[in-house]
């Protein structure tokens, strides 16, 4: 994660903290960072140091959330490319070249 991803999510999980309530649902939590400019990696982030998750689960909780279902189009079609790709290269990409 860059230095400016870093400092962001620093930020919302700051303010996630002062202002959402203890039992916020995973939801209004996850609305609450994308509305204050949160990209989905860094709800992701959040959402695992607020509920102090592992960020798999956090990440298909934010993936599978209301919130961010405006782009569930767009992650299933890079994930079908991505498998695509790994399926074509024998499952040996190696992208250090």
């Amino acid at each position: 994660m860059s230095p400016d991803h870093l400092a962001t999510v620093e930020r919302l999980l700051k303010l996630s903290r002062a202002e959402l309530e203890k039992n916020a649902s995973d939801e209004e939590r996850i609305l609450f960072i994308r509305n204050a400019g949160g990209t989905k990696l860094e709800c992701v982030f959040v959402l695992a140091a607020l509920l102090d998750i592992g960020l798999g689960e956090a990440n298909q909780r934010v993936h599978l959330s209301r919130t961010w279902a405006d782009q569930w189009a767009e992650d299933e079609a890079q994930q079908l490319t991505l498998t695509a790709v790994l399926e074509e290269a024998g499952g040996n990409l190696d992208l250090r070249k």
